[in-house]
């Protein structure tokens, strides 16, 4: 009960009291002698204190422990809010260590909302796997914004660069989703071009799905052909998954052939479960015939037949 008034106090005088509640924690931590109390309200403090004086932040942060990165990347943003260029060059001239990528993404999406230019033109000075992160988060910050032609642009750029690293992780992921889904509403052979240069698989299977999904909304028979001509693997599987979902409820018997094409095992099952659930509703004697004639074993059976109830 007095960590959780405690957590509450520091909290509430974030906003108002950030220099005092950044040293309560310091001075709580050692009375507790535990390092790590008082963890969740850490980020939001650091935010607040960086606000009113990013060096009194950072100093802070220096003396946090294990809980210094946390702190550092809130510290990078809300210093990059007042000051993009200023937080930028404290970034490439300290030794962040753990700290350093999340605090590269934070000055960019603050960087980019003030100045795209700006922010596109010091992306443009890392090289490797930090090229890559840095300039995704400037794309997803674009996407945010609603300045869909930047993003993609600086996307299609990323993509053909001779010198860049394998195009990976959880940033560049989102950001290839979030431009190919936005695309595809208008513009989905762009959208394509995009899916078929990325060479992660998982970056590509999560943004096949995204394309795919929006594609199904304007042009069901063009995307179904295009998803029907694809190799079997994750983006394929993905794609095929969202079109049983779109047809399920008016054609279940379409959904159930499209899923049985599904190369994953569990991936399979789950979306047949989809597509006999609305199928039982619409024909429950075809439903049940089709389960029986596939080939599944005892525990992927019973999972299905409780589908048709």
């Amino acid at each position: 009960v007095r960590t959780r008034l405690a957590l509450d106090m520091i909290q509430n005088a974030a906003y108002s009291s950030p220099s005092w509640a950044a040293q309560f924690v310091l001075d709580g931590r050692e009375a507790e002698g535990d390092p790590g109390a008082f963890a969740q309200a850490i980020p939001n403090l650091a935010h607040y204190l960086a606000r009113y004086d990013p060096a009194a932040a950072v100093e802070w942060a220096s003396k946090l422990g294990d809980d210094e990165p946390a702190a550092m990347g809130r510290i990078m943003g809300a210093w990059a809010d007042q000051d993009p260029e200023a937080a930028a060059g404290y970034a490439s001239e300290t030794d962040l260590g753990a700290a350093r990528r999340e605090s590269l993404v934070e000055i960019a999406k603050a960087w980019t909302g003030q100045d795209p230019q700006a922010a596109l033109a010091w992306a443009s000075e890392f090289d490797g796997q930090e090229a890559v992160v840095v300039t995704s988060a400037l794309v997803n910050r674009l996407v945010n914004s609603g300045d869909l032609e930047a993003a993609t642009a600086t996307l299609e750029t990323m993509l053909a660069r001779d010198d860049a690293a394998p195009a990976v992780g959880k940033h560049f992921e989102v950001a290839a989703f979030s431009v190919t889904v936005n695309l595809a509403a208008h513009d989905h052979d762009r959208a394509m071009q995009i899916v078929e240069r990325l060479e992660d698989e998982g970056a590509r299977a999560t943004a096949t799905a995204g394309m795919v999904a929006a594609w199904l909304r304007k042009d069901p028979a063009a995307a179904s052909e295009w998803v029907g001509g694809l190799e079997p693997g994750r983006p394929r599987d993905g794609a095929v998954d969202q079109i049983v979902r779109s047809v399920a409820e008016s054609d279940g018997e379409a959904a159930f052939a499209w899923a049985a094409t599904i190369t994953g095992a569990s991936e399979r099952v789950e979306s047949m479960e989809t597509s006999l659930r609305a199928w039982s509703q619409q024909d429950p004697h075809a439903a049940a015939a089709a389960l029986a004639g596939v080939a599944l074993d005892a525990a992927q059976r019973e999972r299905l037949a409780k589908a048709l109830k």
